[in-house]
């Protein structure tokens, strides 16, 4: 397609130079049509070539070819992501693991502190003995 595209270009330029180089103004018009004609037979052989048989026959391989290519290619992909998937999930079990045994580690860590804290500092509820001294006078 590509170079179909360059080929058209190409045609165009050199048409427009030979105008350029014209010797007579009564002869461009004449020029113009011709190459008119030229740039859309230029445009309409590729469409007309494609009703030649080899060309439908090297559709039909490719188009076969390509269809084996893909269908290969979709396994692949659905098998890679049944491995994805088991090394997935086996690292988020792994990950939930390790964020349980720290919280767990967390939640030992502050009830030791809470203990310390109880046993250093007397609570309020504790009762102290008292004396009462009581004076009578008469």
């Amino acid at each position: 397609m590509i170079q179909f595209m360059k080929q058209i270009g190409i045609f165009v330029l050199l048409g427009k130079t030979l105008l350029h180089f014209c010797p007579s103004e009564k002869y461009e018009k004449y020029l113009k049509l011709i190459f008119g004609f030229m740039v859309v037979m230029q445009f309409v052989s590729p469409v007309l070539s494609l009703g030649s048989g080899s060309t439908m026959e090297e559709y039909e391989k490719n188009k076969v070819d390509f269809e084996v290519r893909l269908e290969e290619s979709l396994q692949e992909v659905e098998d890679k992501w049944f491995l994805y998937k088991e090394e997935i999930e086996a690292q988020v079990e792994k990950d939930r693991a390790e964020a349980e045994k720290m919280v767990q580690e967390e939640w030992n860590k502050k009830e030791a502190e809470k203990e310390q804290e109880s046993e250093s500092n007397p609570s309020d509820t504790e009762v102290e003995d008292v004396e009462i001294e009581v004076k009578v006078y008469e």
